[in-house]
């Protein structure tokens, strides 16, 4: 992952500018480092595993509420939960029907089995089940104020309603979230955005100003093939190589912002005007790149992080969604070695 600051520009052109001269700087950077060299070997298909996650109706999938669904779906995966809780650190809470919380406390990420099907638990990492109808019963168990607020609304188009490929939310459901309440002062709130200028204009004009959410910046995901061009042509009309995202404060009780504090010594770090950042996308359909490391300088020490309408976990982070259990099988996982871990045993080896 790579990152390039840049300079905000409304206009179209200037952004395809801007993006391009990035991603050139960002892709020599990346080939000094090791990165994007060896193009000659044969293609790999890693992914086989995945897609045959994806097709599994496990407990993944029965962990799922639609918009319909006033109840957690599958009893078998509760007591499942419930059963392996008492040894594997987790905290188990569902006195309501309409929501569960799972949270793990271990320091290391912990595989657990559930109906065969085996799923991996991130370290410190929780989650929360429901759908946005019952969201806000959730508000006193999700474990707030936070630091840190990442979203990603399932935003409703032509390709995902035809294809079905997860459901999405109307504005008005989106404005209803009561953002302030989960949020400490000066936040900061992340909304990722499709490049429709509609929704652009729906987060700047309606949801930031409904939650105060204030000094704004644009930052840009660029996606690249392995051998690191974009994905599609930085022209295209119908799909784009980016994505978007919108980042701003929420401030506490002053609408005017009139008691800004990002130029205070004891106050939040102020965003950059604009980044790219450059990875390889996964193969998942709208699997974001993790954003904990880019937004840590932002943030306080040891951060309260959420994201909402999330489909998977991350270390130390609170996830709520309806399908928010749903990248954790271990076949979408695969084992990598650690590079200092094995130096680290070669040198102790010959020590000894």
């Amino acid at each position: 992952m790579c990152l390039w600051p840049i300079e905000s520009n409304d206009s179209p052109i200037q952004v395809k500018t801007i993006i391009t001269g990035a991603h050139q700087t960002l892709v020599e950077l990346a080939k000094k480092q090791g990165y994007f060299v060896d193009l000659n070997s044969p293609p790999v298909d890693n992914n086989i595993a995945a897609r045959q996650a994806s097709r599994l109706e496990g407990p993944a999938d029965t962990l799922i509420q639609s918009s319909e669904d006033k109840d957690i779906r599958s009893q078998l995966a509760l007591d499942e939960l419930y059963k392996i809780s008492h040894t594997n650190e987790l905290c188990v809470t569902h006195e309501n029907p309409s929501f569960l919380k799972v949270q793990y406390n271990g320091e290391i990420p912990q595989i657990v089995t559930i109906a065969n099907h085996k799923y991996l638990l991130p370290s410190k990492s929780t989650f929360l089940l429901s759908n946005l109808d019952t969201f806000k019963e959730i508000y006193p168990h999700a474990g707030g104020p936070f630091d840190v607020i990442l979203i990603d609304p399932p935003w409703q188009n032509k390709s995902v309603k035809r294809l079905k490929s997860y459901w999405c939310e109307s504005d008005t459901s989106l404005e209803n979230l009561d953002v302030p309440q989960l949020a400490a002062p000066n936040c900061l709130v992340v909304v990722w955005v499709t490049n429709r200028r509609k929704h652009q204009e729906f987060v700047l004009e309606t949801l930031f100003k409904k939650w105060n959410v204030q000094d704004w910046v644009t930052w840009f995901w660029l996606k690249v093939t392995r051998s690191g061009e974009p994905v599609n042509d930085m022209g295209s009309s119908h799909k784009k190589p980016y994505e978007v995202l919108i980042l701003g404060r929420h401030k506490k009780g002053d609408p005017a912002g009139l008691n800004d504090v990002r130029c205070s010594p004891d106050g939040p770090k102020s965003l950059p005007e604009s980044r790219v950042i450059l990875t390889i996308p996964c193969s998942l359909h709208s699997k974001k790149p993790p954003l904990t490391e880019i937004l840590a300088e932002f943030l306080p020490d040891n951060p309260r992080c959420l994201e909402l309408f999330a489909r998977n976990l991350w270390p130390g982070w609170t996830s709520w969604g309806n399908e928010v259990f749903k990248h954790q099988h271990l076949d979408y996982f695969e084992d990598v070695e650690d590079p200092e871990s094995t130096g680290s045993d070669k040198d102790q080896g010959d020590e000894g």
